[in-house]
């Protein structure tokens, strides 16, 4: 699955894939940038497409493959995005099916993150408590047991089978099918931990600290880091791929690294009414959404704004690409 907006890059298996002469189709639309990986692995980057489950198939010299629904259908999602305040209540825009908040934690929430088909959702208090709502699987959490410092945020694992959580001090928590890769638990910080950020693959993940220090563990690279070079606080990351990163200051500077695309614009130089507390890549990773603690959401490259909530104090945000 994946956003009708396109340009996601996915990975079909079939037989007798020859470089040079294939065409995948999405229900008609083609699929462009298709790399032969072998005879039976070829990737390709998704078409626009109305909202729906279409079929895929692949076109050679050896003839057109024949259908097998599911296993050969995709489906096109449209975009929105949540955003969750500290005291739980739950926000949704465009698309974003609202199922609920966790109003009755008994701390301040500190994250979000959805599930992979975008019917659901996770959040996460400081206490390492997890709520989960729509598809998203219970696999466990950190609720009564005594943590050095307090959750920051929270990561899904690619099929949604898992997730991590991370503390202020870089200690990592997995839960489900989520594997551990390292922490900077034992380390000394210059800042706390301020958010994190996983791999496509799932076998990695980055931290980034409040000063842009960034720390890599399993498959993730290390592309770069804006350490120390502000006196505003970092406040969170994202990762369109495995080849970059943006990190985000709280008052709305982006800085990209790596192949993270770079010039989209940000809210740095400009007023803002409250901070920043985060952002998120679009589906494409041209694009990103900063997010205010007073629900102000800011939207660049070609990611879509749906609306700002009036809050309190918003806590958490995550970009949704849902049916």
């Amino acid at each position: 699955a994946g956003p009708s907006i396109g340009g996601r890059t996915i990975t079909v298996t079939g037989s007798n894939f020859t470089a040079g002469n294939i065409a995948v189709s999405f229900g008609g639309p083609a699929g462009t940038s298709i790399s032969v990986l072998s005879p039976n692995t070829l990737t390709v980057t998704t078409p626009g497409h109305g909202a729906g489950t279409v079929d895929v198939q692949v076109t050679s010299i050896g003839g057109t493959s024949a259908l097998h629904p599911p296993n050969d259908q995709y489906q096109f999602m449209d975009q929105g995005y949540w955003i969750v305040e500290s005291n739980g209540v739950m926000h949704s825009f465009n698309a974003a099916l609202n199922a609920g908040g966790p109003t009755w934690s008994q701390r301040p929430i500190s994250g979000m993150v959805e599930t992979p088909d975008g019917r659901g959702y996770w959040v996460v208090a400081q206490d390492g408590g997890v709520f989960c709502f729509g598809d998203a699987g219970f696999y466990g959490s950190e609720a009564g047991v005594a943590l050095n410092r307090p959750v920051v945020g929270i990561a899904a694992t690619p099929d949604g089978g898992g997730y991590w959580l991370v503390a202020a001090d870089g200690g990592v928590f997995t839960f489900g099918d989520a594997g551990f890769y390292g922490s900077t638990a034992n380390v000394a910080l210059n800042r706390p931990i301020s958010g994190m950020a996983t791999t496509t693959t799932g076998r990695g993940y980055w931290l980034v600290a409040q000063d842009g220090g960034i720390f890599t563990f399993g498959d993730a690279v290390g592309w770069g880091t804006y350490c120390c070079v502000s006196t505003r606080t970092m406040v969170g990351m994202a990762a369109p791929d495995n080849g970059g990163y943006w990190e985000a200051q709280d008052d709305g500077g982006v800085f990209p690294i790596g192949d993270a695309a770079q010039g989209l614009g940000s809210m740095g130089g400009r007023p803002l009414n409250r901070p920043v507390f985060g952002m998120a890549s679009s589906p494409s990773g041209r694009g990103y959404w900063l997010f205010a603690q007073d629900g102000g959401v800011f939207p660049f490259g070609d990611a879509i704004g749906y609306g700002a909530a009036s809050v309190g104090t918003a806590a958490g945000a995550a970009a949704l690409f849902a049916a």
